[in-house]
């Protein structure tokens, strides 16, 4: 399914034989197959509800890094207020740790802002799914919601912080001519200046 332009251009640079494109009407800018066979799932479309108040939505996902940090750290945990959009991530050397970052994540906004965390959601990532972890949530009245695994359009809160944080802790150490290791520091300084915009 090639473009005009190409089919064009052989037939003026005599690539082909016996071809005329003899109308005189321009093309679609807009190619309805193109775009349906370059699409590998269908959009999604963007969520229109929001929190109406501090706690009552959070997202979260696990992000691994591609680099060991010069404390061990591997990856991050990322926990979303959807009513503010405040960031808080906390750093892990195993994915495993991601129950205990959320009891830790869960202790201090709670503290901080007086109310209690409402609902999670996450991508039903092993992570998450341990019964410790499940029955901790429910333990303390927190409900979850589960996106459909191998669906990040789903969790595209967190998913979409993940990606932009990583893309800005690379810019960060490419510019600073820094190594990779250094992505600890770089994450901290990145969420707490994007927490205060």
């Amino acid at each position: 399914h090639h473009h005009h332009d190409g089919i064009r251009n052989m037939i003026r640079n005599q690539m082909i034989d016996g071809l005329t494109l003899d109308s005189k009407t321009k093309p679609d800018p807009i190619c309805e197959p193109c775009l349906a066979g370059k699409m590998h799932a269908n959009s999604f479309p963007p969520s229109e509800n929001r929190a109406k108040e501090l706690l009552e939505l959070i997202h979260s996902d696990v992000h691994k890094v591609g680099a060991t940090s010069r404390s061990g750290y591997k990856y991050w945990i990322t926990f979303i207020d959807d009513f503010s959009r405040y960031k808080t991530v906390v750093l892990m050397k195993r994915k495993s740790d991601a129950f205990n970052a959320f009891k830790l994540f869960k202790a201090h906004v709670e503290n901080k802002t007086g109310k209690k965390i409402k609902v999670l959601r996450c991508d039903k990532g092993g992570e998450y799914m341990s019964n410790e972890f499940i029955g901790y949530l429910d333990s303390c009245g927190i409900g979850k919601q589960y996106t459909v695994r191998n669906r990040p359009q789903q969790n595209g809160v967190a998913e979409r912080a993940n990606r932009t944080m990583d893309e800005g802790i690379i810019a960060m150490l490419e510019e600073s001519g820094l190594s990779k290791m250094f992505w600890e520091d770089a994450i901290a300084a990145f969420v707490y200046i994007g927490n205060c915009c």
